[in-house]
């Protein structure tokens, strides 16, 4: 509701539908810490005994220092979506709008985020926007110069003027996460 309240203040509505993500990162950053654990521990090499079989399952599941999740704040935004949506449901979503879809494959959408999205790069899809998402965030919530040059997005900024495709990706994104979190209520 807060994000959908928020239409006429884009970086807000940004925000408010990163935060839905950023609710489920404990649960599928957990989730896909488990999974690669587990697969450390079923390869038949592995040996129990060996101190660099034991630091491979310590480095596969670095803690976030802020949050109760496993990895950094990118890798729990990928274990969220990628735990959540599928490539064939975004390319849907990204192919159901030609202007949408135009709109990615332009130039315009540099001006946003460096990261681009391309429905020809299949494998990479839900990765690369993961990483765009978070591109954007960061240009939005860090107000000092980061270690990757974002430059800030502020209400002025001229590149406002597509924010609407990233929200409504995004918001298409959160609307998956919240499906795929949800449990049947019993009253």
């Amino acid at each position: 509701w807060y994000a959908k309240s928020a239409r006429e203040m884009p970086l807000l509505q940004f925000l408010a539908f990163y935060q839905i993500l950023e609710f489920y990162y404990p649960i599928y950053s957990q989730r896909d810490a488990h999974q690669k654990v587990k697969n450390i521990i079923k390869d038949p090499r592995f040996n129990a005994s060996k101190d660099s079989d034991i630091s491979k399952i310590l480095s596969s599941i670095k803690t976030n220092k802020n949050q109760i999740g496993f990895g950094s704040e990118l890798e729990q935004l990928k274990a969220t979506i990628m735990g959540t949506i599928t490539v064939e449901e975004l390319l849907d979503i990204l192919t159901s709008n030609e202007e949408l879809l135009a709109y990615y494959e332009d130039k315009q959408s540099k001006k946003i985020a460096k990261k681009s999205i391309k429905v020809t790069s299949i494998d990479t899809l839900l990765n690369d926007c993961a990483e765009r998402i978070y591109e954007i965030r960061c240009r939005i919530v860090h107000t000092k110069m980061s270690e990757k040059n974002y430059k800030l997005l502020l209400p002025s900024s001229p590149e406002l003027k597509y924010m609407n495709n990233e929200i409504y990706i995004l918001e298409e994104i959160v609307k998956k996460v919240l499906i795929s979190s949800s449990r049947q209520i019993n009253i």
